[in-house]
């Protein structure tokens, strides 16, 4: 028999952010839940950036006192020189075990340009 899971995370990135240029900054929605205790635990999260081809192109870590419920909009500076493509987001707390990811996309910052423009034409033609 599996020993209960003590913590939920969960993890998004809102549409804003799905896609950005490279050396943006990256925006996810983190939420952790502890399930286990009503006592304050220390939490050890890694933030892991990977391509395609699960390449790692970056890694964070961070220490968070966590009661029962934690919410917050993490903010990471994507590496300046990631190649146009799909990147996948992962938050694990390794001594948990537990993990969630998400997905964004890095695009040429000219198609981004592109895209303010043909955005900003439709406002003023309405």
């Amino acid at each position: 028999k599996l020993p209960a899971r003590l913590f939920d995370v969960a993890l998004s990135i809102p549409a804003t952010h799905k896609k950005i240029i490279t050396g943006a900054e990256l925006r996810a929605s983190l939420f952790l839940a502890n399930a286990g205790s009503e006592k304050k635990s220390v939490v050890q999260l890694v933030y892991i950036i990977q391509d395609a081809k699960k390449k790692t192109v970056l890694i964070q870590k961070e220490s968070l006192n966590i009661l029962q419920k934690f919410s917050v909009i993490k903010v990471l500076r994507t590496p300046p020189k990631l190649k146009p493509g799909k990147y996948t987001l992962t938050v694990e707390l390794p001594k948990e075990k537990v993990s969630a990811r998400a997905s964004f996309e890095i695009i040429k910052k000219s198609s981004l340009i592109h895209k303010m423009v043909k955005f900003a034409r439709k406002l003023i033609h309405r």
